[in-house]
């Protein structure tokens, strides 16, 4: 639940709400700075792809010595003799399958509720897939889309929300878009591949036809945050795992209410006003990413006026990621 009052001087709920998912800083130059950097290495040359938790590097070092280099001397790690994108992706499957079984491993049985899916991997050419499973432990930037559904405009208008199914891996029974999902390597070309991939196996009925021509692509959304224990099994090793995103918000107005989402997935689907969905983000249902896109929205659509926060969380929301000195692209759109 969000709290107001935070240690910002700007008193406003909703910013604080946002200010909740950019909690993770890293600084290189920071002598105190803890976070080891997960890298490709070709030929001498490091390109930084994620943040790695020293105590998950104790682990990385204990179970898999053998996969990995490790250079403490500028606190980074990457692959061993992986060059393409198959060996890659070969090598990460070997160090998900030995943390799985190791009889002492922190994740020991947890690593494989994902099976194959992969996000795809910001930061390296050609694309490389990176299982699920063990890509909070590498702190990969993960990507995605989130479709709001609306109703009408200004004070009538109608928000779609759904709550996710009690089935589901990550965040049972919290509030979300009717649509969101994470973009698959291999499987989506554009972020508008992933929304009707997502729309399909997320809604039974309710979306009109040709929707994919009305839908509105809006600018991507950024954050930077630890996990704790409303996230999964990653963080069994404690406080300080990073979950970095960007998630491409879409917008689609319609004219008839009725929606059905697939049971494995949607438990409801409902209709609400503004001021009731403002009351369920600051009471914290909302899954916290899909608060940004919501509370993102509210903002755009001019529902959100009268909060003194709106600028700051404009600015968070657009917050530009980096790896190492590289800005994380958007994604792809046909």
């Amino acid at each position: 639940m969000a709290q107001s009052g935070s240690s910002s001087l700007i008193q406003s709920p909703f910013y604080d709400l946002v200010e909740d998912c950019s909690k993770f800083t890293f600084d290189k130059n920071r002598i105190d700075n803890k976070y080891w950097a997960f890298c490709h290495e070709f030929l001498g040359v490091w390109q930084q792809m994620g943040y790695v938790h020293p105590t998950v590097v104790s682990f990385l070092q204990k179970y898999v010595s053998e996969k990995l280099i490790f250079d403490a001397k500028w606190t980074r790690l990457a692959l061993k003799d992986r060059r393409t994108p198959g060996t890659v992706e070969d090598g990460l499957e070997e160090i998900r399958h030995i943390l799985h079984i190791a009889p002492t491993s922190p994740w020991r049985g947890l690593l494989n509720k994902y099976g194959t899916e992969k996000w795809r991997l910001i930061g390296i050419l050609p694309e490389v897939g990176f299982l699920c499973d063990i890509a909070p432990l590498f702190g990969i930037i993960t990507s995605g889309v989130h479709l709001n559904i609306y109703m009408g405009e200004g004070p009538t208008m109608q928000i779609g929300v759904a709550t996710r199914s009690m089935t589901k891996t990550s965040f049972p029974g919290l509030l979300d878009q009717c649509v969101a999902g994470g973009y698959q390597a291999g499987v989506d070309r554009c972020a508008l591949d992933c929304l009707q991939r997502e729309a399909s196996e997320e809604l039974r009925r309710g979306l009109p036809r040709g929707y994919e021509s009305k839908v509105e692509r809006k600018p991507t959304i950024q954050y930077m945050t630890i996990r704790d224990e409303r996230w999964d099994s990653s963080s069994r090793i404690g406080d300080g795992v990073p979950e970095c995103g960007i998630r491409v918000p879409f917008d689609l107005r319609v004219d008839d209410l009725f929606f059905l989402g697939n049971e494995a997935e949607v438990a409801t689907i409902e209709f609400l006003p503004a001021r009731v969905v403002k009351e369920r983000l600051l009471q914290g249902l909302f899954k916290p990413n899909s608060a940004l896109i919501m509370v993102d929205f509210l903002i755009r659509h001019g529902l959100l006026e009268d909060d003194p926060g709106t600028e700051k969380i404009k600015d968070l929301l657009r917050k530009r990621l980096y790896l190492g000195h590289m800005p994380v692209d958007d994604l792809p759109w046909p």
